[in-house]
């Protein structure tokens, strides 16, 4: 029942060990829907970078070592464009470490789209996709997920994780996309892989 709050964390994958900074942070919009079984994110944020500096953070799973509570997040396998990622985080939920560990399925299917969906965890099922447009400012990162935890879990655990920490993480995410410079992530030719 702890596990609840990493495994939204994890599953997200959405800190880091910046402080978020509002003025640093183009326009962002969430909205997350919670039904009896499914909680229904939809999530954009604008960056600075270009089309090709935006896929390399976004698909840069390893570099999630640097976000708050991930212990480790390694590529287990790469085949063609499917990656599997093994993570290990740890949160506190009611001042109790708890960690979490899955393994998820990203699926590079363009320059502009990663699906994913969880292979192994805690959840009933998770799955979605960030989509990144090019916009005015750089690009525009969207991503959409539905997640079910099943009903072993408390609803007020889940409500008090979407209320209290979703939109922090995200934002956190957004500035850390912001910092990042497109020389950073300069090494375009092979953005899709075979």
């Amino acid at each position: 029942m702890l596990k609840t709050g990493i495994l939204l964390l994890c599953l997200i994958g959405a800190t880091n060990l910046l402080a978020y900074d509002e003025a640093k942070t183009s326009p962002f919009d969430m909205k997350i829907e919670h039904s009896v079984d499914t909680i229904h994110m939809l999530i954009r944020f604008s960056t600075a970078l270009n089309s090709c500096g935006a896929y390399q953070f976004i698909t840069d799973y390893e570099n999630a070592k640097k976000i708050t509570g991930v212990k480790q997040s390694k590529i287990i396998s790469r085949q063609a464009n499917t990656v599997l990622v093994d993570r290990l985080a740890e949160e506190r939920i009611l001042g109790f470490p708890v960690e979490m560990h899955t393994v998820e399925k990203y699926v590079e299917e363009s320059d502009q789209k990663i699906s994913f969906e969880l292979i192994k965890g805690d959840p009933k099922s998770y799955k979605g996709s960030w989509n990144l447009q090019p916009d005015k400012s750089g690009t525009q990162f969207i991503y959409q997920a539905d997640l079910q935890m099943g009903s072993w879990i408390p609803n007020w655990v889940v409500e008090h994780f979407l209320k209290n920490s979703v939109k922090s993480r995200f934002q956190e995410m957004a500035a850390l996309a912001n910092s990042a410079s497109n020389e950073a992530y300069s090494v375009c030719s092979s953005l899709i892989r075979p």
